[in-house]
């Protein structure tokens, strides 16, 4: 049975009494990376008519930063070329899918896979982010 459903998800693979709930992952590499990106920019980046045009998923989740875990937004590119090296996922590092809790926080789709046609490239994501970084000077 396929589902994009969270909440069937969720149901199929309950969290166990030890608080542990089975995670989906992908491994990111030559075919994918993932781009950590403050909510709030990230947020702003999803409600632009250039990113609804052509959407890319963005995972909502926490993030090892400074030794504290800081929710960030996470957007799925098809590579990191173009975007600052320091907001990339090192690459064979695994990005936690919904409807895996990470540090006790469910990890959420901001943008599910369903909605878009497949991951934008990480230039065309970098031109978001500035272009939405210019827009609020």
């Amino acid at each position: 049975m396929a589902t994009l459903d969270p909440e069937e998800v969720r149901r199929l693979w309950p969290v166990s009494d030890g608080g542990v709930t089975r995670s989906a992952l992908a491994v990111l590499g030559k075919l994918m990376a993932a781009v950590v990106v403050e909510p709030e920019l990230a947020r702003r980046v999803v409600e632009s008519e250039a990113f609804r045009a052509s959407p890319t998923p963005v995972v909502m989740l926490p993030v090892p930063t400074f030794g504290l875990m800081i929710e960030s937004a996470v957007f799925v590119v098809s590579s990191a070329e173009g975007v600052e090296e320091r907001l990339v996922f090192p690459r064979g590092s695994m990005l936690p899918l919904p409807p895996a809790v990470v540090e006790g926080h469910k990890a959420e789709w901001l943008v599910s896979p369903a909605e878009c046609d497949g991951p934008m490239s990480g230039r065309e994501l970098a031109d978001l982010l500035a272009l939405e970084t210019s827009n609020r000077r």
